[in-house]
C-alpha cells in the first residue's frame, strides 16, 4: 500500500488599500506582505509609513485579532478565528488619514488536492504488502523520499524508492530498493513497515529498514543458506540520492520478528536502528518473546556485517544501559486494543533532532505491578551517543491503556510524546512535553477534539498520531478519526506556545460526508517551505498521490493573481523562516 504525501496548500486572499476622500494624505503606509493567507502564529505583517513618523496602530475586522509585538509588527493570534477571513489596516499615528488595508485568512492549514505520484501505482493483492510505518516518508530541504510496495501475490515481492527534489511537486523515477522471493512451496513473501530516513548532513544518502517476516525468504537466504528464516531485518543504504541502494542484513531469526524496525540518524554519517530480537534477551512481547536491539553505526551503515553485527541488547535483564529495565519482567506491547492491527501500529519508535540526540519511546506494562496488557503506559527513554547509552525510562501514565506512542524533539531540546489512551471503549490522543530534553516531563494532556466534525457519523474515537516540530518550534499534530467502519478522516492540529494553546483540527482527507476507505498512519514531512501528511490508501490500485502547500506566511501576490486563485492557488517554497520561540 503506498505512501501518500498530501501536503497543506495555501488558498487565496484578496488586498486593500484605503485613503481619505478628498486629496492624497501627506503620510502613505504600505503593508508587508499586503494581502495573503496566513497560518496562525507563523507569520507577521509590517508596516511602512512614508513622508510622516513611524508608528501605526492596528485594527481588525473583527475586532480583537492578533495584535503589534516589540517591533510595531502585527502577529497574528494562536488560535484560528471565527470567521477565518479577516481584515487589517495599519494606521498611522502621526497622520490617521494614511492608512493601509489587506484582507488575510487565519487556519491551521490550507490544506489542497491530492494528486498522484504516477510512477507509484501496483495492482498487488493487499496480502504482499505489509504494514505501513509511521516513517514511511522523510524530508530534508526540498529533498522527499517515500516507498511503496508492489508484489505478484505468489513469490515475489519488491519494495520502491522514489524521490523529489521540489518538496512534492515532481518525482523521479523509482527504483527498486529491496526485492524478495520465496521457494514454490512457500507462501508468498511479505515486507513489512519500511522506515525512511536521511542522513542528517548529506540529503544523497539515505536509510531505509523493512522486514521481510515469510519463513524461507531470499534476503535471508542471502546469509543463511537452506536455513528456512524468517524474521529478516534488512538495512537499504543509498549513496547517490536513492539511484541505487545496497543491501545488509542486520538480524536473521527463526521466528518472526511481530514488531517493526526503525531507525534515525542522529548525526552525519550515523545510523541508529531499533530491531526486533526475539530470543537474546529475557525481555518479551505481548504475543511472543520478543525484545529489541539497538544498532549503532556511524558509518553509513557499513560497520555492520551481514547477519553478524553486534546489536546492542537494552533490555529487562540489565544488559547495556537498561532500557526496559523497568521491572523484572517488561512486557512491551505489540498488538492494538482489540488486535488485528500488527507491529506497525504499537513498535517502539525512533526520533532526533539530527544534532546528535535520539529517543525511543514504547508502551509497555510490567507483570511485578499486577498489570495486564490492559494496563499499558507510554515510556521514553533518550541517548546522547548515538544509542550505545539511554536514560532510565520515563513513564508517562494517562486515564486507560496506552497505545501506538509517538515523538518528536525540536532545535530547542524539547521533547514531545503523543499516544493513544484507551479508556471506557474510548480513545483519545494524549501527549506529554518535556521543556528540559527529556529530563521531566509534565502532566498528560488531551488536546482538543475537533469541533466540526459530524459525530452523528464518527464515534469520536481517535487513533495513530504523529508528531512534528518545525523549524519556528511549532508543534504539529496528527491523527486520524473513524466510525469503526468506513469513515477515516485524517486531521491536523498545531500548538505555538508548548501545547497550552491550539490553533483549531483542520480535516485534511475530507470531505467529511464521503467514505474514504483508507487505512491511515500518518506522519508528517516537512520540507522547507511547506508541510506534508503522509498516508497509506487502499483500493483496487495503490497509488500514492501528492498535493503542494506551505505552512509559513506567503509572500505577497498581485490582486489579480490572488482572484484567479479561488480554487487553487500553489505558492512556492521558500527558506525555513528564523526560529521564533515566543510564547506569544
Amino acid at each position: 500500500m503506498a505512501s501518500i504525501i498530501a501536503l497543506l496548500a495555501a488558498a487565496c486572499s484578496s488586498s486593500d488599500s484605503t485613503t481619505p476622500r478628498g486629496g492624497t494624505p501627506a503620510a502613505a503606509v504600505e503593508l508587508e506582505p499586503a494581502q495573503g493567507n496566513r497560518l496562525t502564529c507563523t507569520g507577521k505583517v509590517t508596516a511602512t509609513v512614508t513622508d510622516a513618523s513611524p508608528g501605526v496602530t492596528w485594527s481588525t475586522v473583527p475586532t480583537g485579532l492578533g495584535g503589534a509585538d516589540a517591533s510595531d509588527a502585527w502577529t497574528a493570534p494562536n488560535q484560528t478565528p471565527a470567521p477565518a477571513r479577516f481584515t487589517l489596516t495599519a494606521t498611522s499615528s502621526a497622520e490617521p488619514a494614511a492608512k493601509a488595508s489587506g484582507s488575510f485568512t487565519l487556519a491551521t492549514a490550507f490544506p489542497s488536492a491530492i494528486t498522484a505520484i504516477p510512477s507509484a501505482t501496483t495492482e498487488s493483492p493487499q496480502s504482499s504488502l505489509g504494514g505501513a510505518y509511521v516513517h514511511a516518508a522523510a524530508a530534508r530541504g526540498q529533498r522527499v523520499y517515500t516507498t511503496w510496495l508492489s508484489g505478484d501475490g505468489a513469490h515475489a515481492v519488491e519494495l520502491h524508492a522514489v524521490r523529489s527534489d521540489d518538496a512534492g511537486k515532481t518525482w523521479n523515477a523509482p527504483v527498486t530498493a529491496l526485492h524478495a522471493t520465496t521457494p514454490e512451496d512457500a507462501q508468498a513473501p511479505e515486507i513489512g513497515c519500511a522506515s525512511v530516513a536521511i542522513d542528517a548532513e548529506n540529503p544523497d544518502v539515505v536509510y531505509v529498514a523493512a522486514d521481510v517476516s515469510t519463513w524461507g525468504n531470499s534476503v535471508a537466504d542471502s546469509v543463511l543458506p537452506g536455513s528456512g528464516a524468517g524474521g529478516t531485518t534488512a538495512l537499504l543504504v543509498s549513496e547517490d540520492g536513492g539511484a541505487t541502494f545496497t543491501t545488509r542484513v542486520l538480524k536473521v531469526t527463526n521466528a518472526g520478528p511481530g514488531i517493526c524496525p526503525d531507525l534515525v540518524s542522529p548525526a552525519a554519517d550515523t545510523v541508529v536502528v531499533s530491531v526486533p530480537d526475539p530470543f537474546d534477551n529475557p525481555g518479551h512481547y505481548q504475543g511472543g518473546g520478543t525484545g529489541i536491539g539497538i544498532w549503532s553505526d556511524a558509518a553509513r551503515g557499513a560497520g555492520f556485517a551481514d547477519g553478524t553485527g553486534e546489536d546492542l541488547d537494552y533490555s529487562s535483564n540489565g544488559e547495556t544501559g537498561a532500557l526496559l529495565n523497568i521491572g523484572a519482567s517488561t512486557n512491551v506491547q505489540e498488538g492494538s486494543a482489540g488486535g488485528g492491527s500488527g507491529g506497525e501500529w504499537e513498535s517502539p519508535r525512533l526520533f532526533t533532532d539530527g544534532k546528535g540526540k535520539l529517543c525511543i519511546t514504547y508502551t509497555a506494562w510490567i507483570d511485578d505491578d499486577g498489570a495486564t496488557a490492559d494496563d499499558t503506559s507510554a515510556y521514553v527513554a533518550c541517548s546522547t551517543d548515538a544509542g550505545h547509552t539511554f536514560t532510565a525510562p520515563k513513564k508517562l501514565e494517562s486515564e486507560g491503556a496506552a497505545y501506538a506512542a509517538v515523538g518528536a524533539i525540536d532545535d530547542a531540546g524539547e521533547v514531545a510524546v503523543g499516544w493513544v489512551a484507551v479508556a471506557d471503549a474510548a480513545r483519545h490522543v494524549t501527549l506529554a512535553l518535556s521543556h528540559d530534553g527529556g529530563q521531566t516531563f509534565g502532566t498528560p494532556f488531551e488536546p482538543p477534539f475537533p469541533a466540526n466534525l459530524d459525530l452523528g457519523k464518527f464515534t469520536g474515537e481517535t487513533w495513530s498520531p504523529s508528531l512534528a516540530f518545525d523549524a519556528q518550534g511549532i508543534l504539529w499534530l496528527g491523527y486520524y478519526v473513524n466510525d469503526g467502519q468506513f469513515y477515516d478522516r485524517i486531521f491536523v492540529d498545531k500548538s505555538c506556545d508548548h501545547g497550552t494553546t491550539w490553533s483549531g483540527a483542520v480535516l485534511v482527507n475530507g470531505p467529511v460526508d464521503s467514505p474514504a476507505i483508507d487505512l491511515t498512519k500518518p506522519t508528517f514531512v516537512l520540507t522547507d517551505g511547506a508541510i506534508g501528511v503522509s498516508r497509506r490508501r487502499r483500493g483496487s490500485a495503490d497509488r500514492a498521490r501528492t498535493a503542494r502547500g506551505r505552512r509559513s506566511a506567503p509572500r505577497a501576490v498581485p490582486p489579480r493573481a490572488a482572484a484567479r486563485a479561488v480554487c487553487d492557488l500553489e505558492w512556492p517554497p521558500r527558506a525555513r523562516a528564523a526560529r521564533r520561540r515566543s510564547s506569544a
